[in-house]
């Protein structure tokens, strides 16, 4: 009989080295070309290659395995079922990355991956800062409604990331945005429920996280740490630096001030004094940032209702949405 393809028939060969994480390193595989290929592309391509982002996981000595197969394995399904949702006659999802293939060694996981050229959001905003630059607000607006879409669509897949961070968002080099990592998701209803699991403990990395993760014992509902997590990375894109460290009263001094004025004067000078390219813009923003940074997660906006807000639907994008 036929032999099965090899990896390098699917997915080519090593060309260099993306990146390193917590579990192994990233590398960039490329393949020839064939008259298979069609457009649309799944991953990144040029003339003649394809390109793949191959993630090694190996387990640490000293790491629980059962919990180390348990992540990568949520992280595959979750990803995969996400990126290929669209196979099934359901749209595709444009801000979530592909996910293709795991695939077992002696010794690791391999999990292959879409390629995103343009590298990670942190990467651009450490770029912009030595060049003591920021991204520009209608560039920043652009990637955060991208960023909305992408959660939106994992909402409504019954999905909640909960570890949004710059270092998971990735981009093409035209702008393209997408939400990747999802070791950390959390599936908050199936198909068949009605009913949304709630949370508790501390998911994510702590200037991301929202206030009601650090109350001991309180359950949340995982969406509306997203939509927290989201408006951190939007003030983190426009003032290239955290507001705040951890958003506990107890543990950090500037998120008092913030809870503190908040209380008494109903705004936040930092919000207040944020400047746009124009007035209108400018206010549309700011009463969406007071609708996100709501330290009681019953008065914070969703990220659907987010983008039924007037400062999102003016922003234009690189992309084109339906508008269901």
């Amino acid at each position: 009989g036929e032999q099965a393809p090899t990896f390098q028939d699917n997915y080519g060969h090593p060309v260099g080295l993306v990146g390193a994480g917590a579990y192994g390193e990233v590398k960039l595989c490329a393949r020839l070309r064939n008259e298979k290929d069609s457009p649309p592309f799944e991953t990144y391509h040029d003339s003649k290659y394809i390109y793949y982002a191959v993630k090694e996981l190996k387990p640490k000595p000293d790491s629980d395995l059962e919990k180390f197969c348990t992540k990568i394995t949520s992280e595959f399904i979750i990803g995969h079922s996400l990126s290929h949702y669209h196979k099934n006659g359901k749209k595709p999802a444009p801000n979530i990355l592909n996910v293709f293939d795991i695939l077992e060694d002696s010794s690791s996981f391999i999990e292959v991956m879409e390629f995103c050229p343009a590298g990670d959001l942190y990467g651009m905003l450490v770029g912009k800062s030595k060049l003591k630059g920021q991204l520009h607000p209608l560039e920043a607006d652009c990637f955060m409604k991208q960023l909305l879409h992408g959660v939106k669509f994992m909402h409504d897949h019954g999905i909640a990331h909960c570890d949004l961070k710059p270092e998971n968002i990735l981009f093409y080099p035209h702008g393209l945005l997408k939400i990747c990592d999802f070791g950390t998701s959390s599936v908050f209803q199936t198909a068949w429920e009605r009913r949304v699991h709630a949370q508790k403990g501390i998911i994510g990395s702590e200037p991301y996280v929202a206030p009601e993760e650090f109350v001991d014992g309180e359950y949340y509902d995982p969406r509306l740490i997203d939509c927290w997590s989201c408006g951190v990375v939007y003030i983190t894109m426009i003032l290239g630096h955290y507001l705040w460290k951890v958003a506990s009263r107890e543990k950090d001094m500037s998120y008092d001030e913030f809870y503190k004025e908040m209380q008494r004067k109903n705004q936040f000078r930092v919000f207040e004094e944020l400047k746009h390219v124009n007035s209108e813009l400018a206010t549309n923003r700011k009463i969406a940032l007071y609708r996100i940074f709501q330290w009681e997660p019953r008065k914070r906006i969703s990220v659907g209702k987010l983008l039924d807000m007037q400062w999102m639907k003016s922003t234009n994008c690189c992309l084109i949405y339906d508008s269901t």
